[in-house]
């Protein structure tokens, strides 16, 4: 989220599949770049670099198995929103869900999302 910021996160409302997502605690957002090199054929010498751009989406929740996050594997869309700006995620695939239990005995989880495709919309 380098290229945007949210300036205060009780403003922020999440959005799966269009519908408001209860329960965040926490969002983190990184971008993460993986680059191929196609060489000159019988050398290592590089002729061009392509990149691409994924993105991971770690929120952290306090509630558990009635979210829809536990319940499939494949999400169409992800949001962010406030007054100011939307961010949206495509292609989004759960990696992995993960439930701790911290020192005062409650239960938290985390899930951590895969996307394909960014939009940063202003308002």
């Amino acid at each position: 989220m380098t290229d945007f910021v949210f300036l205060k996160g009780d403003d922020v409302t999440v959005k799966l599949n269009s519908e408001i997502l209860g329960g965040v605690l926490k969002a983190e957002c990184v971008t993460q770049n993986t680059f191929i090199n196609i060489e000159q054929f019988l050398t290592d010498i590089p002729v061009k670099r392509i990149s691409k751009k994924n993105y991971e989406i770690v929120l952290t929740l306090n509630s558990g198995s009635e979210n829809p996050l536990f319940k499939s594997d494949s999400i169409s869309e992800l949001e962010f929103s406030d007054n100011q700006r939307t961010v949206k995620y495509y292609d989004c695939c759960v990696k992995s869900t993960e439930s701790i239990i911290n020192a005062k005995g409650a239960v938290e989880y985390k899930v951590k999302i895969i996307a394909g495709k960014r939009e940063v919309v202003l308002l």
